[in-house]
């Protein structure tokens, strides 16, 4: 489906994993933080010019990490020689931050000593040495592949639509605040949408057909993304997804509508398709959005979250795809000849007043689903919503806080990604020559 979905030309954002460098390293500038809280003024000067080029230099190669750790998530098992030094590094880090915590500990019991503040700069110098050994490499790798494609987002992300949403999930997070009782906060407008899953049909793959089929499965649901309180995790958010009957369609009285939830940290790819007949939809001409998701339970996202651990790759077993089309108001049978008649016996009891109330009650309320924004579909809104909420989920802070590079990750599309075989194998060779 992956494959299909990328060579029909969709926008395809496999969103960037929680990386164990990236936790580690947020964690290793706090301690330091912490540990130069503790240390005189006078003795400061020296120590803040070593943690500066630390925290630069931590920066760099996290980012760089990222950007291979993406590339790998997309599947270019070439990176695995890299990817085993990035596991390297974070050993190191960790190493790092328990020897800060020890030194932390000492200073908080005497004063500072000549002979302590000697260990504390050293300490912070051989993690710096270890930087620099991995950065010429991480460049190198980089520059084979290719960057452009992460730095050049403006090509093929709207900057209206990156707006709107940054300022509904922004003030989702200031409301949020306000409410200390733990409510649920809505992120942006309810969306109305036609929800679409797929139907494995395994006859006909036994007799050789293609087997996987788009169904609709509601014809009209409400589309919410919803910031939830999460005793483990500040920034957690759900997708509610409920069933509207109010959908032109035939329902039993007995008939409950149904509902569905996934953790946003669920997902691992989207596709913004400008058409539903990609997914073979004929009836459908407006754009799609397709999500791969995985079946995790919420619990271990939630660790995979604190403790940095990589995502794994999942069988078709563990993931499910979901897509969602804008509602179309469809022509009914009240258009036929017949209805005309009948309205036009029951417009002679309506004075011109009462037929004119009508007639706008009618256009306001087809016009309530679609939640136009501006003259975009309101599926691209909800893109970005998603694409910005996943990223402050996996990221836990707040998204005017977020380093512009590791934005740039949640918002590339993977289609623009370069591979350039032949050099990747002659730097695996160069690798392996260096027992890296």
């Amino acid at each position: 489906m992956d494959q299909l979905l990328s060579k029909a030309g969709s926008t395809l954002v496999t969103f960037a994993v929680r990386s164990g460098v990236q936790v580690a390293s947020t964690y290793v500038i706090k301690s330091v933080s912490t540990l130069m809280d503790h240390v005189p003024e006078q003795q400061k000067k020296k120590l803040d010019r070593k943690r500066n080029q630390l925290e630069s230099k931590v920066e760099t190669v996290t980012y760089s990490i990222e950007v291979l750790r993406l590339m790998a998530a997309k599947g270019n098992s070439n990176l695995s020689y890299v990817l085993k030094l990035a596991d390297y590094l974070k050993e190191d880090i960790d190493n790092f931050s328990k020897d800060i915590e020890i030194l932390t500990a000492d200073l908080k019991k005497k004063k500072i000593s000549s002979e302590l503040l000697k260990i504390i700069e050293k300490t912070i110098d051989d993690l710096v040495e270890k930087i620099d050994n991995i950065i010429p490499i991480l460049n190198l790798v980089l520059t084979t592949y290719g960057t452009s494609t992460v730095n050049n987002f403006q090509d093929y992300v709207s900057p209206g639509r990156l707006l709107n949403s940054t300022v509904l999930v922004n003030q989702s997070n200031e409301e949020f605040v306000k409410h200390k009782s733990g409510q649920e906060i809505n992120v942006g407008p309810e969306f109305s949408l036609t929800f679409y899953n797929i139907y494995y049909n395994h006859t006909a793959a036994s007799n050789g057909e293609h087997q996987i089929t788009w169904r609709e499965k509601y014809a009209r649901c409400k589309f919410q993304v919803v910031r939830v309180p999460n005793n483990e995790v500040e920034y957690c958010y759900k997708l509610k997804i409920l069933e509207d009957f109010d959908d032109e369609r035939y329902h039993e009285e007995d008939e409950k509508p149904e509902r569905k939830s996934y953790d946003i940290r669920q997902i691992s790819k989207l596709f913004f398709s400008a058409s539903g007949r990609l997914l073979k939809l004929e009836d459908r001409s407006s754009p799609v959005l397709v999500l791969k998701t995985m079946k995790t339970t919420s619990e271990e996202l939630d660790s995979e979250t604190l403790n940095g651990a990589e995502e794994k790759p999942h069988d078709d077993g563990g993931v499910e795809w979901i897509a969602v089309g804008d509602y179309e108001m469809g022509t009914t049978e009240s258009d036929s000849d017949d209805d005309d008649e009948e309205e036009d016996e029951h417009d002679e009891e309506k004075s011109f007043t009462e037929a004119k109330q009508e007639i706008e009650a009618k256009a306001t309320d087809k016009a309530k689903p679609n939640n136009k924004i501006g003259n975009s579909s309101p599926l691209s809104l909800l893109e970005y919503l998603i694409r910005l909420c996943t990223l402050q989920a996996n990221d836990q802070m707040p998204l005017l806080e977020v380093k512009d590079e590791r934005l740039r990750l949640y918002l590339a599309d993977e289609n623009q990604m370069n591979k350039t075989p032949n050099k990747v194998a002659s730097l695996n060779k160069k690798m392996e020559s260096l027992k890296i």
